[in-house]
């Protein structure tokens, strides 16, 4: 038996290989999508030695509370500093905790054979579902939220079990991580737990009181934690939607997110949801699926791992159905928590064809099923080298869905920072076209502001001055002050220098770069203004000597 256990270990540790080897592709690649703003802008990094503070702050930019990311990024970034190879690297090797956390949870979950479970195992690891969380560093927190939980289960489990006190320690510690990793942890592990507990008929459930006292104490300190650091509850996205079309568009998302779980080639990047009624064709197939479900767990009382599978993939996809708003509509790295629920369908159909079929029907079978691993495989391999850049990642997108609006901004702040100003004229004003027919994320502001910058790279500043005029009215804090300034260097361009005192007055005190101040006094020295223009450099800028002030003065009056 234990020579047979430590062959299967061997197998284990050929897959974990494998994986790794399928997503060499995904290491030398640069930053792409949120990670500009997050890791190279430093959004979600910290210093070294202040990595506590990530447990009392929010998440960059965001409403959210997910200290464990920052915590891996500002690691990363102190190992590798601004070196994109080493962030991809943790993600593969996340991606690898992942796979061996699959493992260990179909096994106690699902109760599967130790091969069957590395089969599982496997095929999370090569997923195309996994694309997009080890692809881009920013959706890291996917890879770390599904290992906790696959891990909080697999302790729980354990726990409840062998009624071993240090597998309740380990429950306790994997639950937390699995809370500060994301938010959607809160619903995942609970519901999971109750599936499993239900399941065998919550055996000898009274005596763990305790246990349930601790379980809630820590979930006590995770609300405490996050509430101190985002008062806010949550932030509205998203638009009106009857109830028609409330349910006809979830419905139709569903069937995509389970249509992604047996598919095995990439899936699109594209959030754009086109809304449509319950009586949509797809609304209608997800509605008989739902009602198949249901008859099959009325049906299936005996064979608990069928109704645990059924009620697995519920849960774990209803949050991408996003009842709770969240800023995209719909991502295919939402269902990614979902892949085990694929391998054990493929174990659950290969046992039935070894029982019933001869070995013609088995070598099929087994013939289907590696066609399918070595698609995953190819898909998933392929799919690292659009990771290169913003241009490699997003034209092809783009060209697959033109409502993909993201990725239109992408491309022309790509093509912005390139000096393509007319390329990226086009994709930011195709992010900003609304389609009242479908729903997809933007930054308005940030795509605004850039299409502005593209504008008056091209000296058409009348479009540039509508557009900033719109951003002083709709937006605050840094995105105002920046439409502030960008109108006061067309006013300059101009050579309208009244307008730019006018622009810059107001804000002047609230300005740390030097650039705006120097262009106050730039517009002071040419209305005649000298004096004034003296005291702001003295007292601003911090510039004490007389002559230096005079040499910068007497500059501007040219």
């Amino acid at each position: 038996m234990k020579i047979i256990e430590k062959k299967n270990n061997l197998f284990l540790i050929l897959v974990l290989f494998l994986v790794f080897l399928i997503h060499l592709s995904y290491i030398n690649n640069g930053f792409t999508w949120l990670d500009h703003g997050d890791i190279e802008g430093g959004r979600t990094v910290l210093p070294i030695t202040q990595l506590e503070k990530a447990f009392f702050t929010r998440f960059g930019e965001t409403n959210f509370y997910r200290p464990l990311v920052t915590v891996f990024n500002s690691v990363d970034d102190f190992i590798y500093k601004k070196n994109p190879l080493g962030f991809h690297l943790t993600n593969i090797f996340l991606l690898l905790s992942v796979t061996v956390a699959s493992y260990f949870f179909v096994r106690t979950f699902f109760d599967l054979k130790q091969k069957e479970s590395i089969f599982v195992a496997f095929l999370v690891g090569i997923h195309p579902l996994s694309i997009l969380p080890v692809g881009v560093i920013s959706y890291r927190q996917e890879l770390l939220v599904v290992m906790f939980t696959f891990a909080t289960l697999t302790a729980y489990i354990k726990a409840r079990s062998t009624i071993k006190t240090n597998w309740y320690i380990i429950f306790v510690f994997f639950w937390l991580m699995a809370l500060v990793s994301k938010e959607t942890a809160l619903f995942w592990v609970p519901a999971l737990i109750f599936i499993w507990e239900w399941s065998r008929g919550f055996k000898n459930l009274r005596r763990e009181f305790w246990y349930f006292t601790t379980f809630f104490l820590t979930t006590s300190v995770y609300i405490f934690l996050r509430v101190r650091a985002v008062p806010e509850l949550w932030t509205k996205h998203g638009q009106y939607l009857n109830i028609s079309e409330a349910l006809g568009t979830r419905f139709s998302v569903f069937l995509t997110r389970l249509f992604e779980l047996v598919n095995p080639f990439k899936p699109s990047f594209s959030d754009a949801t086109l809304i449509s009624d319950i009586t949509n064709f797809k609304s209608l197939i997800m509605v008989f699926i739902l009602t198949a479900g249901l008859v099959l767990i009325l049906f299936s009382k005996k064979n608990y791992v069928i109704v645990r599978l059924i009620l697995f993939i519920l849960i774990t996809l209803l949050p991408a159905l996003s009842i709770v708003p969240l800023p995209r509509f719909s991502s295919s790295h939402y269902g990614f928590i979902a892949t085990p629920a694929a391998g054990v369908m493929v174990i659950l159909f290969l046992r039935f064809i070894f029982r019933s079929t001869g070995k013609t029907g088995k070598s099929i079978a087994v013939a289907v099923t590696g066609i399918w691993l070595l698609i995953m495989s190819v898909s998933t391999f392929k799919a690292g080298f659009q990771f290169k850049n913003d241009l490699s990642l997003f034209s092809l997108e783009v060209e697959r869905d033109g409502n993909f609006k993201e990725g239109h901004f992408y491309l022309g702040d790509y093509y912005l920072r390139q000096g393509n100003f007319k390329e990226a004229e086009a994709h930011l004003e195709a992010s900003l076209e609304k389609n009242p027919r479908v729903i997809a994320f933007i930054d308005r502001t940030a795509a605004m502001t850039n299409l502005a910058g593209a504008y008056f790279s091209q000296q058409k500043f009348a479009k540039a001055e509508k557009l900033l005029k719109e951003l002083v009215i709709k937006s605050s804090g840094g995105n105002r002050l920046r439409a502030v300034y960008n109108l006061a260097v067309i006013a300059e361009r101009k050579r309208d220098y009244k307008q730019v005192v006018n622009l810059l007055r107001e804000e002047i005190s609230q300005w740390q770069e030097s650039q705006p101040i120097l262009l106050y006094v730039k517009g002071l020295v040419k209305t005649g203004r000298e004096a004034e223009g003296d005291r702001i450099l003295k007292n601003s800028l911090l510039i004490t000597d007389e002559q230096k002030r005079q040499a910068v003065l007497q500059e501007f009056s040219r």
